[in-house]
């Protein structure tokens, strides 16, 4: 599956459950599900910026592909940042850098998070877009 279709899947899935408190839970089961970033990496320069609760980002590549790994002190922050581990974990560079993240305007979670938590987390999905870019080589 690619990138995209992927977001269509979660699209799909997401705002195929019954009301907020179920898309919660989904959230928090994705959270957990995750891995987090180890108490040695959560440092300033992986630190989300803009975020209320402290969240973290990890970026990496191995052999072109992309390495993500992602925490938060909040639990919903997790759990959203933990879709960006889904649909990228081992992708190729290239092709996140060429993706346009569209799951979030796509879903409830545009009305659901106040307007700050909602820029920052899109704001994410440029961070990894550029860090794709600028490790092409």
């Amino acid at each position: 599956m690619t990138i995209n279709e992927m977001q269509n899947e979660f699209i799909r899935v997401f705002n195929d459950l019954d009301d907020w408190l179920m898309q919660y839970e989904f959230l928090l089961e994705l959270a957990g599900e995750t891995a987090v970033i180890s108490d040695r990496d959560r440092m300033e320069r992986n630190r989300i910026k803009g975020c209320q609760s402290e969240a973290w980002i990890l970026l990496g590549k191995d052999g072109g592909r992309l390495q993500i790994t992602v925490d938060s002190e909040s639990l919903l922050i997790r759990g959203i940042l933990s879709i960006f581990v889904v649909l990228l974990k081992g992708r190729m560079l290239q092709e996140v850098a060429d993706t346009e993240f569209f799951f979030l305007e796509k879903t409830s979670l545009k009305e659901q998070l106040a307007a700050d938590r909602f820029s920052v987390m899109s704001n994410v999905g440029r961070l990894i877009q550029n860090y794709s870019r600028n490790n092409l080589k």
